[in-house]
């Protein structure tokens, strides 16, 4: 009998084992950032002054996928060279591609590896897939860098996902909509095979909650719906600590509007929050980075 019961123990062990013997989920940290680019007008806030504490503060964080905006080539090659253990997929805006501000995407490699025949620049304008092309009183050039990125592990819970890192025209409300809504045909437009694949679009949008584009890049369609991540937090909305704004005009204490951002569709958000990092003249942007810890699993209904 006592040796029956020890059977029974261990079967009952193998077949539910103890909860702190279950791993948990695999997750994937996202991180969008608009770092300002060099521009010598700005003062203390000059890159120069900032280059360092930018690269460092990425450097810590160590985030799984990265989308920059306002990046400047010099920029670029700065951070790459500050972050060795990540690949980047970028672009100029302009019709050359060595010119203008990029909207770069870059991941860490022990993790992901760019599936090549899905990583692209579009830009936003009706004729997208001509380099430097402007529509809509679009006050500036604006692109968007769209990749399928692969896990190095080859494991069914840690699908492929597809990322968007965009940057919105800051004047013309017309480019703002048309340009959400060609992000969505973009992303609908997929290989069939693919298009179960989660989808992560990251950027600055210019706009805020509620607003147009913001709705049309949530909105669900043919190709499902997004969520905002950060939306997902709300118990630290509008709290000293985690400012709901993320524009800050190189003001550490502003609260100005959200239009920064995390969205997904078929991750599930661990957690998101507003991040602050500053350096001795203030902020070390115009912009404060926003964070997302999403699961690699489908999200329950």
């Amino acid at each position: 009998m006592a040796q029956l019961l020890r059977l029974v123990a261990v079967l009952a062990a193998i077949a539910f084992p103890p909860s702190s013997l279950v791993a948990d989920p695999p997750t994937v940290t996202v991180e969008t950032w608009n770092i300002r680019y060099d521009n010598p007008g700005d003062g203390p806030h000059a890159w120069r002054h900032r280059r360092e504490g930018v690269i460092a503060h990425l450097r810590d964080g160590s985030p799984d996928v990265l989308g920059l905006q306002e990046v400047l080539p010099h920029q670029l090659a700065a951070i790459r060279k500050g972050l060795p253990g990540y690949d980047a997929f970028g672009r100029g805006r302009e019709r050359e591609a060595t010119r203008g501000e990029a909207v770069p995407v870059l991941w860490r490699r022990d993790r992901w590896r760019l599936d090549p025949e899905h990583a692209t620049h579009f830009w936003l304008s009706e004729t997208p897939d001509v380099p430097g092309s402007m529509s809509w009183n679009t006050a500036c050039t604006r692109m968007v860098t769209m990749i399928r990125l692969v896990s190095v592990e080859a494991s069914p819970t840690l699908p492929a996902i597809w990322v968007c890192n965009l940057h919105l025209d800051h004047q013309s409300a017309k480019a703002r909509a048309k340009g959400a809504a060609l992000v969505r045909a973009r992303l609908a437009a997929r290989p069939e095979a693919m298009r179960h694949e989660p989808v992560v679009i990251v950027g600055d949008f210019n706009a805020t909650p509620g607003s147009p584009p913001v709705e049309t890049l949530l909105a669900a369609g043919a190709d499902g719906a997004f969520i905002d991540a950060w939306a997902t937090t709300e118990e630290r909305r509008d709290t000293p600590k985690s400012p709901s704004g993320t524009w800050n005009g190189w003001d550490a204490d502003a609260r100005s509007g959200r239009i920064d951002f995390v969205l997904v569709r078929g991750l599930a958000v661990e957690a998101a929050d507003i991040l602050r990092p500053t350096h001795d003249a203030g902020p070390l942007s115009d912009h404060w980075p926003v964070r997302a810890t999403l699961i690699l699993e489908p999200p329950r209904s």
